[in-house]
């Protein structure tokens, strides 16, 4: 089996699949003023709709996970090009609030073709590898979620809100079929015995190795969340001048970092340097403290752009390192559903940090930034006094002599 050939082409899809997604979702407030015809509380709206689909993904995460070690990870990917492209089309179509709140349910039970990308190259790359496959599958997404506003606007600008819907759902359509006859997988054992879910759940929060990767991407998505809430709120503070392109410019700033920051990841761990992968989780978790903390207190807005800018490496790292240690230490058997019941706890950080971001942003604008930092830096310091105690036990299944660079 080429994996280099299914990390090539998951690239090229993933990077269009961003560009599809991001096309759509920060324009959520056009949709219901043009097609639902909202004019009031816009803002409440689009984190319903935001809400919405996170809600359901947690729910359909480990079910998808379950078939896909059932059924192959190709199916997956399949799945959630073809199902996110039908709901994109259902969505040009929806003329009121309750149905696009349908459809975006229905959009994130569907959603899931990064993590399905995940599963399928790290169960068909070398344990050596992975670290670099993983990497630069990261570098691909991160490109694309730079580039997807753009286009998006380009798109909606020229031929409407419509025809740009019609466009991102045909993009995931032929992304999820390029995904599915570009890739391959080892044969499915006929005869699979999947175990039952609470079993999965208690095996996955038993293992350090799982667990404390799952509860680094929570804090990530959860502190995010609490950010992004207030952040047009905050940079329009700082400068009223142009402010919708100013936010813009600091929205996009952290994900071309979050592009560079890979290929230095897989640096760091290369035969060079030989730093674990766990050490590179605990300084990332603590710097993003720092930074996020630097951010809350920028005077200026060329401040926060710099800040965000190195934030974004260090968001990188986190996210690299914590799905590294997930592959390495799932069994081949059941990396489906280990990886996708890590998503599905994760993700729970994307439904909770809005609400938190939101009311602290009430008291003020900085409040958010403090509180992010703070979460950054203790999940930093349990991570770290964990594996002080416990030397090993996250990092176990792995011969970081082996592991190839970028």
């Amino acid at each position: 089996m080429n994996w280099r050939k299914n990390l090539y082409v998951l690239c090229f899809c993933n990077f269009f699949a961003n560009i599809g997604f991001n096309m759509v979702t920060p324009f959520m407030p056009v949709i219901l003023r043009q097609n639902a015809g909202l004019t009031d509380n816009l803002s409440f709206w689009s984190g319903m709709l935001t809400t919405m689909v996170y809600f359901t993904y947690v729910i359909a995460q480990p079910l998808w996970g379950r078939m896909a070690d059932q059924s192959g990870k190709r199916m997956l990917l399949l799945r959630s090009g073809i199902g996110i492209g039908l709901s994109y089309f259902m969505m040009s179509r929806c003329h009121s609030i309750w149905g696009l709140m349908a459809v975006r349910a229905l959009n994130g039970a569907l959603m899931g073709f990064i993590p399905s990308s995940n599963i399928l190259l790290s169960s068909t790359t070398p344990s050596h590898s992975v670290g670099y496959a993983l990497g630069t599958l990261n570098m691909a997404v991160a490109v694309g979620i730079i580039l997807g506003p753009l286009a998006g606007g380009v798109m909606v600008e020229s031929f409407g809100i419509t025809y740009s819907l019609y466009i991102g759902g045909f993009i995931m359509i032929i992304v999820g079929l390029a995904a599915y006859f570009g890739t391959e997988e080892k044969p499915i054992p006929a005869n699979v015995v999947l175990t039952p879910f609470w079993q999965d759940v208690k095996e996955v929060l038993a293992d350090p190795g799982i667990r404390m990767p799952i509860i680094c991407l929570f804090t990530l998505n959860m502190c995010n969340q609490m950010l992004l809430t207030i952040l047009p709120l905050f940079v329009a503070g700082l400068q009223a001048a142009r402010a919708q392109l100013m936010v813009g410019m600091v929205f996009s700033i952290s994900a071309v970092s979050l592009a560079l920051g890979s290929p230095l990841i897989n640096e760091l761990h290369g035969r060079k340097y030989h730093v674990g992968y766990v050490a590179i989780l605990i300084c990332c978790m603590l710097l993003a403290g720092g930074t996020t903390l630097l951010q809350g207190l920028a005077p200026g807005l060329l401040f926060l752009v710099i800040q965000r800018f190195i934030y974004g490496f260090f968001q990188s790292g986190i996210t690299v390192s914590s799905n590294v240690l997930v592959a390495i230490n799932a069994p081949d058997e059941k990396r489906g559903r280990v990886f996708s019941l890590v998503n599905s706890l994760a993700s729970t950080g994307f439904i909770i940090g809005p609400f938190i971001g939101g009311n602290l942003g009430e008291i003020n604008y900085r409040v958010p930034f403090v509180t992010a930092a703070f979460f950054f830096c203790l999940t930093g310091f349990y991570l770290w006094r964990w594996q002080k105690k416990n030397p090993g036990s996250i990092e176990k299944n792995f011969s970081e002599d082996e592991e190839e660079t970028a």
